[in-house]
């Protein structure tokens, strides 16, 4: 079997110095999709019992011991050293009390945990691959740096040392991204949506999958990287601890919805003021939300200018006034305008403004089907909806459309999830998401290559019993093209 290693980051050096493996009572965690439509993962979480009957793991009675710290959980097979999870420390709980059990409870996250409940304001972007865009979203979103000691933190005096400290880089936490393979040629959120919704829409459009890896990494995998032919790292055959076993309806009507989009003319009317706004001496900022003249709200590609006059008196009646005006675009639906008034007293814009610029127009949602009528002979109607909004193009959708049908055109059995007891399997802690297993089970006959799309682990007995749970998305039967490595004379379908 293995031995267990945890250590905590105190430094926040990278060096994670603090080795709390003798303590160690139990462990669960997850990483990973815990399904196989699932495409945005939600953030990994560990759950760690130590001993603490000494106090050694009491916050307040070590201040050097907080929420906010780097932890990781590795594996030692004798060869190999495997780390399994890596991630923030959410709060550290002791469980006390005279007859209590004496135990700390650990709880632990992915970096990308804070995604839910963080709002972002993402620029209109022209022709951006799903990666881009990602990217962007990932340079507004203050995620939690790994090796902090060795970042300039503003403010903190203990973490900006000349010499030792370096900028960090635009991405708060480390990334792979593969390149997207599809390109957006106009992509806008609404105002408020959080960056998980926001991750969920490009990813979606891609048809690919991102989560957080056991190094605590953030990984973007394309649509390409679930179709690739690959021999299995590992096959089980009747030899697994439980699995979850069900039918799988066939998609036999797919219907694809997008949102068209067009650019209207420049110099378009995008926010009018309908009252007089009063400036204080100093400056004053209001968000203007972009609207056209039918009432429908946009977003805008560039804006032109302002156009507005100021008075000394509400209505007009008074003096007029000079005021500046600075805007900046507030994401792709709405701009920011800042009234500075340098007079010492109050003055007002006047009904009548307006913002200029060139609007961005949605169409009304368009959709393409792609229908299997034999396979509706055979099973009757089973509907597959797809809405995509990223997407603009009807050709686009209609691949995504003829793929989906092709992939999911016929009725079967899957396994959904695969479990594993390593004392079994031992090489099977190997296993991470994004790998492929093979599957043969004789009772039910079932015979097929899995992608593993996350995992799930449960560690007891002093780490005597350890339990894998493997969620599972069924492998492509067919063989996809794919220039530059698929071989002639060989069964290909077109990959989109």
């Amino acid at each position: 079997m293995y031995s267990y290693h945890l250590s905590i980051d105190t430094a926040d050096d990278g060096t994670y110095a603090l080795d709390c493996s003798p303590h160690i009572r139990s462990l669960e965690w997850r990483l990973g999709c815990q399904s196989a439509g699932e495409s945005v993962a939600e953030a990994g979480a560990a759950e760690i019992h130590l001993d603490n009957a000494g106090g050694a793991f009491s916050p307040e009675r070590d201040p050097d011991l907080r929420a906010g710290m780097w932890l990781r959980l590795q594996a030692d097979d004798g060869i190999t050293l495997h780390t399994l999870f890596t991630g923030v420390i959410a709060r550290i709980l002791p469980l006390p009390g005279a007859n209590g059990s004496r135990l700390a409870s650990i709880i632990a996250y992915t970096p990308d945990a804070p995604l839910e409940s963080l709002t972002v304001h993402l620029p209109q972007l022209i022709n951006t691959r799903a990666d881009q865009l990602l990217r962007e979203l990932f340079e507004r979103v203050p995620l939690r740096r790994p090796a902090l000691a060795t970042l300039w933190v503003l403010g903190d005096g203990a973490f900006s040392q000349l010499g030792a400290a370096h900028l960090a880089s635009s991405l708060p936490a480390s990334a792979l991204f593969d390149v997207g393979i599809s390109s957006f040629a106009f992509t806008a959120f609404h105002a408020g949506a959080s960056a998980r919704e926001i991750a969920t829409s490009i990813v979606a459009a891609e048809r690919g999958r991102l989560m957080a890896d056991r190094q605590g990494r953030l990984v973007f995998y394309n649509r390409h990287a679930a179709l690739r032919t690959i021999a299995p790292s590992a096959s089980y055959d009747d030899d697994m601890a439980g699995m979850d076993y069900r039918h799988q309806a066939a998609a036999n009507h797919v219907r694809v919805t997008i949102t068209p989009r067009e650019i209207g003319a420049p110099g378009t009317p995008l926010w009018t003021n309908t009252t007089a706004l009063c400036i204080p001496p100093g400056i004053r900022s209001i968000v203007a939300r972009y609207r056209l003249a039918n009432g429908d709200y946009t977003n805008v590609l560039a804006l032109q200018g302002l156009t507005f006059l100021a008075n000394a008196d509400a209505d007009g009646s008074g003096a007029a006034v000079t005021l500046q005006a600075v805007i900046a675009p507030q994401g792709a639906d709405a701009a920011v305008i800042e009234f500075r008034n340098s007079s010492p007293r109050p003055a007002y814009v006047l009904p009548g403004a307006v913002l200029y610029g060139t609007p961005l127009i949605a169409a009304a949602p368009a959709s393409v089907e792609a229908v299997d009528q034999v396979s509706i002979a055979h099973y009757g109607f089973m509907g597959r909806d797809l809405d995509l909004p990223l997407i603009d193009s009807l050709d686009e959708a209609a691949q995504i459309a003829d793929f989906e049908l092709r992939n999911r055109g016929s009725a079967g059995e899957s396994i959904r999830w695969l479990e594993l007891d390593l004392s079994a399997h031992p090489a099977a802690v190997g296993l991470a998401p994004m790998t492929q297993i093979s599957i043969h089970e004789s009772q039910t006959g079932h015979d097929r290559n899995y992608w593993i799309v996350g995992e799930a682990h449960r560690v007891n007995l002093a780490g005597t019993r350890h339990l894998m749970r493997l969620y599972l998305a069924p492998a492509s039967p067919q063989h996809f093209w794919e220039l530059g490595i698929a071989a002639l004379d060989h069964a290909a379908a077109l990959a989109y």
